[in-house]
């Protein structure tokens, strides 16, 4: 005989129900304004930092379409151009906006990256609590997210402007999606393709967000059904599918956002190629790249967990150890495995990592763009998905043991704290360039410090500070023998200083690295006019304009060494040639002038002094030779 169920427990007035809700919701709102004041307090400096010398001319000091600030012809220039290898319209739209609103401002722009960052921290927050539930640990991922010192780079460097406003497009569209399944109307068909649209349209490594729905589908979403234990209390518990056809069905609702993924690439990848910044087989063969993908993987793991010797340049090696490879891919196999088993048990594992090995694949270095190995930079979003495993791993501990539930609360803040403060002291590096490229020169641990040398010796000339920046340029040397360009600029430096003879030498054994360098032999040819040795920089010259003839300075100063030597006849023909490719200077014109008055050349001559006269009224030569030549009875 079957006993009845009572419908007295059910149908009992939950009266404690909306004061749990009420309770739950103060939490998130405490959380939320949490994160808000953590991550203020870790990177509020950032308002007084200055621009760095490392792309931030190039993508806004130097560049005279941000310069003017927001206008129609800045858009379309900003929608229809490639600039510094890449497509980023909104990247340039939102520095407009900033010097319209505040102008040439560092801080100004240092804020607005802030910003960003913070929406990204709330918007990563909201979506995993809607689709979890949990509040606590949906907080420690955000919060992780918001100070680990791997992300100080993103935030703290204007030019990584691409990273925090696509990254906020990409957190906002991974909620919009979870969102949307309670409705399954517009917001998953039209908002999260405009999110990742316009996220593409800031940074293209945003083409990984179909494989992160993907990821989110089987958890925490368990579209599929496939995790063992039921699925946490959330609005997705509703929408499991656990059909045979199910990956089918979750494949062809994101075909729009794969098409906007394909384009995307091939957009960013003709940009690269456009700008000469993607290395070629030749250059980079395969094997080293699945070498240094291989290590770059384990290595960013380390540096997740203890964040030391953070550089602003990590450089490509020119070989790997096979042992540090073969160690590095072995690893990657034994966890990939491991997370895949557990799966079942734990979904949020296998999700977790193919997170972060899926989303650190456009940067790894496959397709080779530049000369860094690894940047910190490219962490910003891949280490969500260790922050997940993180964050529900040890939850799960904690369940087990209860020892350890007393204990992961105090483990969880004591971590977020000094990741905080290793942010802060990180964050300092980055307030001007000397700071940061001093900083860079002082890490020794497994870092190349070549670039640092380099870069840090570039700011130093720069600031008149000869004597320090010819120190960095010969430690550059010493630490790369096969390099023309630490030659190069070691050798400036001393032409500056005085010291040609030693200019000479440095720039002589440049030229010997790199034959084909137009701009070191010109600068040879340069070094040896001011030793007197005419017709050693006389071949110089000849072999800079060779190279590249469209050199109107170096035109005119071939003229100049050639018509002392009183080959005038060669000599005009690169006044002449200097003047046509510069027809707006009025030195070239006067030289030209001159070359073409004492070859006999009058009317020709008053002509180039005339127009040097109305380039600069005030160039007294030219008003001499015209004054003089005027008066002189034509023969």
């Amino acid at each position: 005989m079957s006993r009845r169920r009572t419908p007295a427990r059910a149908a009992a007035p939950r009266t404690g129900a909306p004061a749990a809700a009420a309770a739950k919701n103060r939490w998130t709102i405490w959380i939320l304004l949490g994160l808000v004041v953590l991550t203020v307090a870790v990177f509020a400096p950032v308002r007084h930092f200055d621009f760095v010398e490392l792309d931030d001319p190039l993508y806004v000091l130097e560049n005279p379409h941000v310069a003017g600030g927001l206008a129609w012809d800045a858009v379309a220039w900003a929608f229809s151009s490639v600039h510094g290898g890449y497509w980023i319209p909104l990247v340039w739209v939102s520095y407009m906006a900033d010097v319209q609103r505040a102008g040439m401002d560092a801080g100004a722009l240092h804020a607005t990256n802030l910003l960003l960052h913070v929406l990204s921290t709330l918007a990563l927050f909201a979506w995993l609590r809607a689709s979890t539930g949990s509040d606590w640990r949906s907080g420690l991922v955000a919060a992780l997210f918001a100070v680990h010192p791997l992300h100080v780079e993103s935030v703290a460097w204007i030019t990584e402007r691409k990273d925090v406003l696509s990254t906020a497009f990409m957190m906002l569209a991974v909620w919009a999606y979870v969102a949307g399944l309670r409705w399954r109307t517009w917001v998953r068909a039209m908002v999260v393709p405009a999110l990742f649209a316009a996220g593409l349209m800031a940074k293209p490594m945003l083409v990984t967000l179909p494989f992160v729905l993907l990821l989110v589908d089987v958890w925490p979403l368990d579209r599929l059904g496939a995790a063992a234990r039921p699925p946490a209390r959330s609005i997705a518990s509703a929408t499991a599918t656990a059909t045979a056809s199910g990956w089918t069905s979750l494949l062809v609702e994101k075909i729009p956002l794969f098409v906007l993924a394909v384009i995307a690439s091939v957009v960013a990848y003709s940009a690269q190629q456009g700008a000469g910044a993607v290395n070629s087989v030749a250059q980079l063969p395969i094997v080293l790249r699945l070498e240094n993908a291989c290590v770059s993987y384990v290595t960013y793991i380390a540096r997740m967990c203890w964040p030391v010797g953070l550089s602003a340049f990590y450089s490509l090696p020119s070989s790997i150890p096979p042992w540090k490879a073969a160690g590095a891919a072995l690893v990657l196999v034994a966890v990939s495995g491991l997370v895949i088993r557990l799966a079942r048990r734990y979904p949020y594992l296998p999700v977790g990592w193919f997170w972060y090995l899926g989303t650190l694949v456009p940067v790894i270095g496959l397709v080779q763009v530049g000369l860094q190995s690894m940047a910190d930079r490219f962490t910003y979003v891949p280490l969500i998905g260790v922050f997940i495993i993180v964050a529900w791993g040890s939850a799960d501990l904690a369940a087990r043991w209860p020892i350890a539930r007393r204990a992961l609360p105090v483990a969880g803040a004591a971590a977020v704290v000094a990741f905080a403060i290793a942010a802060r002291v990180q964050l300092a590096y980055w307030q001007d360039s000397v700071t940061l490229w001093t900083r860079a020169t002082e890490i020794t641990l497994g870092v190349d410090t070549y670039q640092a040398h380099m870069s840090l010796g570039g700011v130093l000339r720069a600031e008149g500070r000869l004597a320090e920046a010819d120190a960095h340029y010969a430690e550059a040397s010493t630490l790369r023998p096969s390099s023309a360009d630490a030659r190069h600029q070691l050798g400036l430096v001393r032409g500056v200083q005085g010291r040609l003879s030693d200019a000479a030498v440095l720039l002589a054994e440049a030229a010997r690295l790199a034959p084909a360098d137009a701009q070191i032999r010109a600068d040879l040819g340069f070094a040896y006019a001011g030793l007197g040795r005419s017709e050693e920089a006389t071949a110089e010259y000849q072999a800079s304009l060779r190279l590249n003839p469209d050199q109107a300075r170096l035109h005119n100063n071939l003229g100049a060494l050639l018509a002392d030597r009183g080959r005038m006849r060669e000599a005009l023909v690169h006044f002449a040639e200097a003047v046509r490719l510069d027809p707006a200077s009025d030195q070239w014109r006067v030289n030209l002038g001159q070359a073409l008055a004492r070859t006999g050349r009058a009317a020709e001559a008053l002509v180039q002094f005339r127009e040097a006269l109305r380039l600069n009224p005030g160039h007294a030569v030219a008003r001499r030779a015209v004054e003089a030549l005027a008066t002189t009875p034509a023969k």
